[in-house]
C-alpha cells in the first residue's frame, strides 16, 4: 500500500469515526449519491442551472456551490475553484471547511437531507437527485 493509500484509508477512519462519534442519525452509506439544495433557513432555493448541489461516492464528495466546483476526500481538504461569483447567487450552506464536523449533525426525513446550522451556515435541506 502507497503511502498517499494510507493517508486516505486513515483520513477516510477519521471521518467515520468523527461521523458516527457524534451520534449521527444516519450512517455515511445512506447518503451515497447526489444532493440538490432546496431550501436555506426555511425559504424555498430556485436558481435553476445554478442549483447548488452535491454527490457522495465512497470517501470522496464533489458538487457546485453555487458559484465554482469543489471536491475531494470527505476526510481531507476539499478543493475549490476560484471563479469570480456574481452577486444574487445562492451559496452553498455547508462547511467546506469542516465538513465531517457540519454533516455529523445531518438527519434523513424520506427523500430529503436535513443539514444543522453551524457557524456562519444557515441550517438547509436537500433532496436526493435522481
Amino acid at each position: 500500500m502507497t503511502s498517499r493509500a494510507i493517508a486516505r484509508t486513515v483520513a477516510t477512519a477519521a471521518f467515520l469515526f468523527t461521523f458516527m462519534g457524534a451520534g449521527m442519525a444516519v450512517e455515511p452509506r445512506e447518503i451515497q449519491g447526489s444532493w440538490r439544495l432546496v431550501s436555506v433557513d426555511g425559504q424555498a432555493v430556485e436558481a435553476g442551472d445554478a442549483q447548488p448541489h452535491f454527490s457522495i461516492e465512497g470517501d470522496m464528495i464533489s458538487g457546485f456551490d453555487g458559484c465554482n466546483r469543489f471536491g475531494g476526500p470527505l476526510g481531507g481538504p476539499i478543493t475549490v475553484g476560484q471563479r469570480a461569483c456574481a452577486g444574487g447567487y445562492v451559496p452553498l450552506p455547508l462547511d467546506l471547511s469542516d465538513l465531517a464536523a457540519h454533516l455529523a449533525g445531518t438527519r434523513l426525513q424520506g427523500d430529503e437531507l436535513l443539514l444543522p446550522a453551524r457557524a456562519d451556515f444557515p441550517a438547509s435541506v436537500f433532496r436526493r437527485a435522481e
